[in-house]
């Protein structure tokens, strides 16, 4: 029988195979995110992620099922992440960003907003800055801003769709296809984060940062030359 130091020997094994080939597939896609570009292809293909995902899926056991869609899902994006930071790198635009921002303004009066977090967000900043005289609610999550509109409850809600280093967010394109909603106007908002430290902390000295999955991808590169 084995042990619990085998088992984590075995573990520790496996992390370094893993390792090696998710820096080697990073690098693949990386390459393929500089053919796009040239090429003026679209990064987010969502036909071929899903093949990618039902071929991954088609040999995975029932008990392992949903942990392995989870996986890999979140794998496609850090590689679209890493291909949208390229495209960011050079000053290009998504499509549905360089639409947005060439659409006609022409935002509906509202008196209730909601927006999906709390004030003081970016989705919060983006509220006020595009309804600053309507009331504003808070949501937990960004299914509740859909059904809040959807039921009349508010006039308008506000979500983030697009970022130019992290890429799409991929729940509220999800959500859009799920309910009869529209898209009236769209905001461009410079993201800034703050990097917080204890009194006294030097950055030479920080080894591990904290923060939501987004803000990290949106400050990978920062991170990566602070060796954190």
């Amino acid at each position: 029988m084995s042990t619990l130091d085998d088992l984590r020997r075995e573990i520790n094994s496996i992390d370094v195979k893993l390792k090696e080939l998710f820096i080697k597939r990073m690098g693949i896609s990386a390459e393929i995110g500089k053919i796009k570009l040239s090429s003026n292809d679209e990064i987010y293909d969502d036909k071929r992620e899903a093949e990618i995902i039902d071929r991954f899926l088609a040999d995975t056991g029932e008990e392992c099922l949903s942990y392995a869609e989870s996986f890999y899902k979140n794998l496609l994006n850090m590689s679209r992440a890493r291909q949208y930071l390229i495209h960011a790198e050079r000053n290009v635009e998504s499509p549905l960003t360089r639409l947005l921002k060439n659409a006609e303004v022409q935002i509906p009066a509202a008196e209730k907003i909601c927006y999906q977090g709390i004030d003081g967000s970016w989705s919060g900043r983006a509220a006020r800055e595009i309804y600053p005289d309507a009331a504003a609610f808070q949501c937990p999550a960004f299914e509740d801003v859909f059904e809040n509109v959807a039921s009349g409850k508010v006039q308008a809600g506000i979500v983030p769709i697009d970022n130019s280093t992290a890429g799409g967010v991929n729940d509220v394109y999800d959500l859009l296809v799920s309910y009869d909603l529209y898209i009236t106007h769209a905001l461009t908002l410079d993201i800034e984060h703050c990097l917080l430290g204890t009194t006294g902390a030097e950055i030479t000295d920080i080894k591990r940062v904290y923060s939501h999955p987004q803000a990290l991808s949106q400050c990978g590169e920062n991170l990566r030359k602070l060796g954190a």
